[in-house]
């Protein structure tokens, strides 16, 4: 029998890694996973994984309490800003994964912005955010030829379009911002930072924080960061 039943929520390569970490622990876990396509490697590891909706918050709460999970890691953005850790939290399930309040910082780009403006965390860009094409032309004349417009909501990593990588002039900026407008969402332009970019990754329960190593996606391809994203 296993001291704690582990639910992992998601299947790609940070799943993965978090499943092999999890499998090295002294504590004798048992792992399971809800995943959105059957990962083998996380497969292997696993006492049990299905492939469900796991936005699907009333399934994922009927699957915790069929198997007596006393713990869920929630890898995915998505699972998180539908509120997926408030529910499991309600039903006195832990969770790996902020509540939805709390990750407002993760998807919305806005919130985000506003939020290093209010307490002025240095490093925030000039920038503003729309619901409609009035200011736009004004506000990218306003920072040149340098900008970056970013979809306020989660895209799958496809809502941020770079000048001089994606968009080539403010024409095709004003182009991409009525393409965001028409699907009914709100957006960020901003200054783009030129310069070099890594994540720093933090655990924190409310009290103590506890930093990961820094780390950085190598995100073009070819020798020398020479080609595309």
């Amino acid at each position: 029998m296993s001291d704690k039943k582990i639910l992992l929520i998601g299947s790609g390569a940070r799943e993965h890694a978090i499943a092999k970490a999890l499998k090295q622990s002294k504590a004798n876990i048992e792992l399971f996973c809800m995943a959105s396509s059957l990962n083998p490697g996380i497969e292997k590891i696993c006492s049990e994984i299905i492939v469900e909706n796991f936005n699907d918050i009333d399934k994922v709460i009927k699957y915790s309490k069929s198997k007596s999970i006393s713990l869920a890691i929630i890898g995915p953005e998505n699972p998180l800003e539908v509120g997926l850790a408030d529910s499991l939290w309600n039903e006195k399930i832990k969770v790996v994964g902020p509540k939805k309040k709390l990750a407002r910082i993760e998807t919305s780009k806005a919130f985000a912005r506003d939020l290093l403006k209010k307490y002025n965390i240095p490093g925030c860009p000039n920038y503003q955010t729309f619901d409609s094409t009035l200011g736009v032309s004004s506000f990218l004349s306003e920072i040149g030829d340098h900008f970056v417009i970013k979809f306020d909501g989660l895209a799958g990593g496809k809502g941020v379009k770079v000048s001089g990588e994606h968009l080539a002039n403010h024409t095709e900026a004003l182009d991409y911002c009525k393409q965001i407008i028409g699907g009914g969402g709100l957006f960020v332009i901003e200054e783009k930072l030129i310069g070099e970019e890594f994540s720093l990754m933090s655990f924190c329960d409310g009290e103590s924080l506890q930093h990961m190593p820094a780390v950085q996606d190598h995100k073009r391809a070819h020798e020398g960061d020479t080609g595309p994203n």
